[in-house]
């Protein structure tokens, strides 16, 4: 919890997009969320993912289903 609103996980995304970007031309990627996860909604939305409408409700027990987004570059 000590790491938490810091910037991180932003700055680790937008460098995990720029490098599928720019050196393995990745024409879209995906991310998922739990729909409750508000935080990590915002993270996704300041970097261009834009929610799909889907949902996977496989991934976690403890959360009712996983929101899905995805950018395009």
């Amino acid at each position: 919890r000590q790491h938490r609103r810091q910037g991180l996980a932003t700055e680790a995304l937008k460098a995990i997009v720029a490098l599928a970007a720019s050196s393995f031309a990745v024409p879209a990627l995906e991310a998922e969320t739990a729909e409750d996860n508000v935080p990590s909604m915002a993270t996704l939305a300041r970097l261009g993912f834009e929610p799909t409408g889907e949902t996977n409700e496989q991934w976690s027990q403890r959360r009712q289903a996983h929101v899905v987004y995805r950018v395009y570059r």
